[in-house]
């Protein structure tokens, strides 16, 4: 071989490996991205689900049946605006809850959890060819009780730990979350009770006196908020 044919081959070795280092590189890359796109899907659908659960929560108060049980004068009076101070309280309860909630979740990273789990999974997806009989059962079962070897059991026992490390570290974060979404629940809870309470003490006179001073001011931000819509017209 020549020495001209000699460069010819190295520079075509070099191209081969450059188109196959950029090849496995965009492969990396489409890995990477398909793993943050999963992994925001699936925290999409744990926050959609966290709302779900929120809305039941609040949708098993029993606050409107006290207001009609203890304020049914006002009620029957003016039920619409009734309704709607019920309305703007159970919002204002949703959104504390998601709030809070919301918190713990990125306080606790769980986002970021989700995309190292995601790529644990593909790291050590499964690669081998699904085994099928030859047809030969002693071929077949020399296959089966082959052991394996010291280096692949090392490798799998390294694997195995720190996937139970993460689920362990996951489970931990659940929990917490959980606990501190209980004390949220409890501490709203009590609020609740107070307000109660307060409620059942005040006097007809109040409690009329209140829903006046009430409409009076919803009344006057009405018409602010259409003299503004006046003024910008």
């Amino acid at each position: 071989m020549t020495s001209k044919e000699c460069e010819t081959a190295v520079t075509s070795a070099r191209q081969s490996d450059q188109g196959e280092n950029t090849t496995l590189s965009k492969l990396q890359d489409s890995d990477s991205s398909n793993s943050l796109k999963s992994s925001s899907q699936a925290y999409d659908k744990l926050w959609i689900a966290t709302e779900k659960a929120v809305r039941r929560l609040t949708s098993k108060t029993k606050i409107l049946p006290y207001i009609k049980e203890h304020f049914q004068k006002d009620y029957k009076t003016d039920s619409k605006y009734v309704l709607e101070v019920y309305k703007s309280m159970m919002d204002q309860l949703e959104m504390m809850i998601k709030d809070e909630l919301r918190l713990q979740l990125e306080a606790n990273d769980v986002q970021q959890l989700l995309v190292d789990l995601d790529k644990t999974v593909q790291e050590h997806a499964p690669t081998d060819k699904k085994w099928r009989p030859s047809g030969h059962p002693e071929n077949d079962i020399k296959a089966h009780l082959q052991k394996s070897t010291s280096e692949e059991v090392q490798q799998l026992e390294k694997i195995l730990t720190f996937l139970e490390c993460q689920n362990k570290l996951l489970n931990d974060h659940v929990v917490k979350t959980d606990q501190k979404m209980q004390q949220s629940i409890k501490r709203l809870q009590s609020h609740h009770k107070s307000w109660e309470k307060a409620a059942s003490m005040m006097t007809e006179e109040t409690r009329q006196a209140l829903i006046e001073s009430d409409i009076t001011l919803n009344r006057g931000i009405t018409l602010n908020m259409t003299s503004s819509k006046c003024d910008e017209l």
